[in-house]
């Protein structure tokens, strides 16, 4: 498994070398599809067509998973920026979750690889999120680093 995640972090880290900063980038194993990793993606940089933007990404995967790695992975989900599981996702701050449910979807385990409201940092040098629970993703600015 943690060949895997180390496959999926240099996935994400390719993207955003290429193209740019991801709003959230994860992989979501749900209850209903255990053993099947969903690749759940938001950018600005994506094109606003979602089978355009999942072809983006699914032609990086090649380059990275071998055919046992391919059999792990089920689709690529691609959000809007303002998608209220972004910011719940980001509400609840940890890299890993288990068991949880976000609107309504239950997931069995969910690993957080990117998440720009993660690395937003005040001027002291403290996490936002420990900072901003009630405020919307919306609200916030954080530029790229």
């Amino acid at each position: 498994m943690n060949n895997f995640i180390e496959k999926i972090k240099f996935l994400e880290k390719s993207l955003a070398d290429k193209h740019g900063a991801f709003y959230l980038f994860c992989i979501v194993e749900i209850e209903d599809n255990q053993g099947q990793w969903d690749i759940v993606v938001s950018a600005d940089w994506l094109p606003a067509s979602e089978s355009k933007a999942a072809e983006i990404v699914i032609d990086h995967v090649y380059d990275f998973f071998d055919k046992n790695d391919l059999e792990q992975l089920g689709r690529v989900i691609v959000l809007r920026s303002d998608e209220s599981f972004i910011s719940r996702v980001s509400e609840i701050g940890d890299s890993q979750l288990f068991d949880i449910e976000i609107n309504g979807l239950s997931i069995k385990r969910l690993y957080v690889i990117s998440s720009q409201l993660q690395t937003c940092k005040n001027k002291n040098g403290q996490n936002v999120l420990n900072l901003i629970k009630k405020l919307s993703f919306e609200d916030l600015y954080c530029p790229p680093a």
